[in-house]
C-alpha cells in the first residue's frame, strides 16, 4: 500500500516551511487537519491570483442529489465520501497576473494555438497542487460538476435563484468559480459550515436583477435559437446589466474591468497585444 505523507506533500508542493505544522510533526502526531490544509492551498495560490477559498465535505455534496434526480451524474464517487474538497475562485485579482503570465509563457508553456489562454493557465496552476490518486482537481468547464452548489456549500457564496449567480458578501458578484480539488486521504469538516448571508441585497437589488435577468435570457434565447443572429456585444451589456444591479456601492470597486470582462464574455479573446511582434512569430 502507498502511504501518502501528507505533510511531505505540503512541503514539497507549496515550497514552504509549514510552521504550523511543525509542532505536530515534531510530536509525531501524523494526522493533518483540514484547516491546515486550506491555510496553505491558500498560500500557495494566492500570488497565481485564486484568493478565493473555501472548504466542504463530499457527503454533503452528494446528498443533494438524489438517485432519480436528473443530475445524479454531477456526484462524485471516485474519493472517499468524508474527504476534504476546496472550491478555488478569484476575483477581478486574477487578470493582471494571468497578463503576466501571457506576457511571459506566450509560445513557451502557453502554446500559441490554445483557444483558451485563461482556462489553460487555471489548470495549469491548479493542477501543481494535485497528486495521483491522492489529490485531484476538477474544472467549472466539466459541465456536470454543479460547482455554485459547491460554493454555496462551503460558504464562499450565495446562490441567487433570481439570477442564476453566485454572491460573495464582499465581491459581491464579481466573483468566478474555477474548481474543486479534493483531498482523498483528509477529512473534510465533520460539522456543517455557516451559511453564508449577502446583506448588501436591498428588495430594490433584488426586483431590479431579475428584472435584467428575465431581459438578458429573453435576447439571448431569441437570437441564438434557429435562425437568430446573436450580438455578442449586445448580450454581453445585457448580462452584465444583471451583475450591476447586485453590486452595492461598496462593491463597485469590485468590478471587473474592461479587458477582463471582454474576455469574460467571448467579445474579444486576442490577447496578442501583451506580447511583442517577435514573440508573435
Amino acid at each position: 500500500t502507498i502511504q501518502f505523507n501528507l505533510f511531505l506533500y505540503l512541503s514539497k508542493r507549496f515550497g514552504v516551511h509549514i510552521y504550523h505544522l511543525k509542532d505536530r510533526v515534531e510530536s509525531k502526531q501524523t494526522m493533518v487537519k483540514w484547516h491546515d490544509v486550506i491555510e496553505n492551498v491558500k498560500f500557495a495560490l494566492k500570488t497565481d491570483g485564486f484568493d478565493l477559498v473555501a472548504p466542504f465535505r463530499l457527503d454533503r455534496y452528494n446528498a443533494l442529489f438524489s438517485e432519480n434526480d436528473d443530475a445524479s451524474n454531477s456526484k462524485i464517487t471516485d474519493a472517499p465520501q468524508d474527504c476534504l474538497c476546496v472550491v478555488i475562485g478569484n476575483t477581478k485579482r486574477l487578470w493582471p497576473i494571468f497578463e503576466e503570465y501571457y506576457k511571459t509563457e506566450y509560445g513557451k508553456e502557453l502554446p500559441k494555438e490554445e483557444p483558451n489562454p485563461l482556462d489553460f493557465y487555471v489548470k495549469k496552476k491548479i493542477d501543481s497542487i494535485c497528486i495521483a490518486d491522492f489529490v485531484t482537481a476538477k474544472y467549472q468547464t466539466d459541465s456536470s460538476l454543479a460547482i455554485q452548489k459547491m460554493a454555496k456549500l462551503s460558504g464562499m457564496a450565495i446562490f441567487h435563484d433570481a439570477t442564476h449567480m453566485s454572491v460573495n458578501r464582499k465581491y459581491g458578484p464579481w466573483i468566478s468559480l474555477r474548481a474543486v480539488v479534493i483531498f482523498h486521504n483528509v477529512k473534510g469538516p465533520e460539522t456543517p459550515l455557516p451559511m453564508h448571508e449577502v446583506p448588501s441585497l436591498t428588495s430594490e437589488m433584488e426586483r431590479e436583477s431579475k428584472d435584467a435577468f428575465e431581459e438578458a435570457a429573453e435576447y439571448y434565447n431569441k437570437r441564438s435559437g434557429e435562425g437568430g443572429t446573436l450580438d455578442k456585444s449586445k448580450s454581453a451589456e445585457l448580462w452584465i446589466k444583471v451583475r450591476d444591479c447586485l453590486t452595492s456601492e461598496a462593491q463597485k470597486e469590485f468590478r471587473y474591468d474592461e479587458r477582463q470582462m471582454k474576455y469574460h464574455y467571448d467579445i474579444d479573446r486576442n490577447l496578442e497585444h501583451l506580447v511583442s511582434p517577435e514573440s508573435q512569430v
